[in-house]
């Protein structure tokens, strides 16, 4: 530890985004308590961690301050500050911590998730998330530098892992983009489009299947015969053809939720007249309870659309 004076020291690039806090500078100006060192690099005496130290000593009168060095590397700086201070002194916000991840992606894109999220105090999920939207601008090694401080290499089915998350969040993007961002040949990620086009198409059509295959003369599940003849042809004829372009359509197809959307309008709509042959089915006693479920689908549904017409709407001004 060493003693150096204050105008001697000079600022270095802090992780909060609105800078000094002046209320926590007074706070800790009038607390009484001696100010534990601040952490400044040996080589450019830029302060690393203790601006509000730094700035509390100046609002006491002192023209000196206590100072640990740091002799890493002038690249290593921001990576110490943020380390420093998601673990003590005045906390960083979520944004402040997001957007120092944001800017490490950019100088530190070796290091793993895990490794990241424990320097900028964020789960190695929310780092992943941050990995893949800020990607286009940042280098994807195919190795990783993990909590451990070893270089892991990235194989080949994790990045086609990768390669297929992008694709299903931006199905926009270009094979190059793909390529770029998951550390791939474009070959590869033509392949990996391929594919999870092929298994997104194999769950939609399984699912439109199995709703449009005919029961055989009025039967209904169970092997029992009803009164009316019921032809299960599925969704109603108006909406057969919006429901078909929408299962062309890229955006829905290659998402989970697109994909779970069209399965479940595919398996729940049915035609009018075609739940009559069912009514026989429903006891007395059952039916008002019965009558109040599917008021309550139809209120659901109902809903839905109304909220998709806003949704239109809004986006469309």
């Amino acid at each position: 530890m060493a003693r150096l004076p204050v105008a001697s020291l000079l600022p270095a690039d802090s992780p909060r985004r609105h800078g000094i806090d002046q209320e926590h500078v007074r706070l800790l100006a009038e607390s009484g308590d001696e100010l534990p060192p601040v952490l400044v690099h040996r080589a450019t005496l830029r302060v690393v961690d203790g601006m509000h130290r730094l700035h509390a000593a100046v609002l006491r009168g002192h023209d000196s301050i206590d100072v640990e060095f740091f002799d890493g590397a002038e690249s290593e700086i921001f990576l110490q500050a943020v380390r420093a201070n998601v673990v003590h002194g005045l906390p960083l916000s979520l944004q402040d911590r997001k957007s120092a991840a944001v800017r490490l992606l950019q100088t530190h894109a070796e290091l793993s998730d895990r490794a990241l999220a424990r320097v900028a105090g964020l789960s190695p999920k929310t780092v992943g998330a941050i990995r893949r939207c800020s990607g286009e601008e940042n280098p994807h090694p195919n190795k990783r530098i993990g909590r451990d401080g070893r270089a892991h290499p990235m194989d080949t089915a994790r990045r086609r892992q990768v390669a297929a998350e992008v694709i299903a969040e931006r199905p926009e993007a270009s094979l190059r983009e793909v390529a770029a961002l998951a550390g791939i040949a474009v070959s590869t990620a033509h392949e990996a489009r391929r594919r999870l086009q092929e298994e997104s198409a194999g769950s939609v059509t399984e699912a439109a299947t199995a709703t449009t295959q005919p029961r055989s003369s009025g039967e209904r599940p169970g092997g029992k015969r009803v009164a009316a003849a019921v032809n299960s042809s599925g969704p109603p004829r108006a909406a057969k053809e919006t429901i078909k372009a929408m299962l062309a359509d890229p955006s829905l197809r290659l998402t989970q939720s697109g994909r779970e959307l069209l399965r479940l309008l595919l398996t729940r709509a049915v035609e009018i007249g075609e739940l009559d042959g069912f009514m026989e089915a429903v006891p007395a006693h059952s039916a008002r309870r019965m009558a109040d479920v599917a008021a309550e689908f139809a209120r659901t549904w109902d809903k839905f659309g109304r909220d998709l017409r806003m949704r239109a709407k809004e986006l469309e001004q």
